[in-house]
C-alpha cells in the first residue's frame, strides 16, 4: 500500500466502511485502538481527519463526530454509506478501491469499525 499525503490523504474523508452486502456486520467487528486500521487511519486520513476532525476548507462540517456522521445519514447503515465513500471517492477525496492507495474489503471493514468505534467515544 502507497502513503499518500495532503489532499489525496483526505481520501479516507469518513474513514472506511461496510457495504452489508459485501463487507458484513458492523456488530460483528472490534476495532481496538492497537489495531492495523488505526495505523492506516493515521497514514491515509490523520492529515485530515486527526482526532476524528476535517481540515479540509469548504468540507469543515462534514468531519468524523458522531453527531456529523449521524446529520449526515452516515450511522443508519452500520457504515456502508462510510465505505461507499472510501472506496468510489467523493469531491476532492479520492477513491481507495482502486489504485497505488487502494485498500482491501478487509481494510475498509475494519477502518470503518475503528471510525464508528472512535466516534462513539468522542475521539478520545
Amino acid at each position: 500500500m502507497v502513503v499518500l499525503g495532503g489532499a489525496a490523504a483526505c481520501s479516507l474523508l469518513l474513514g472506511a466502511g461496510l457495504n452489508s452486502g459485501l463487507l458484513g456486520d458492523a456488530s460483528s467487528l472490534v476495532a481496538d485502538s492497537n489495531s492495523a486500521a488505526k495505523v492506516i487511519f493515521q497514514k491515509s486520513c490523520a492529515s485530515c481527519h486527526a482526532g476524528g476532525g476535517n481540515s479540509v476548507p469548504f468540507y469543515g462540517q462534514a468531519d468524523l463526530s458522531l453527531a456529523s456522521l449521524k446529520r449526515n445519514g452516515y450511522l443508519e447503515d452500520d457504515g456502508a454509506k462510510i465505505g461507499a465513500i472510501v472506496k468510489n471517492g467523493k469531491g476532492i477525496m479520492p477513491k481507495f478501491q482502486e489504485g497505488p492507495q487502494a485498500l482491501s474489503d478487509e481494510e475498509i471493514q475494519d477502518l470503518t469499525a475503528y471510525v464508528l468505534e472512535r466516534a462513539r467515544e468522542g475521539w478520545r
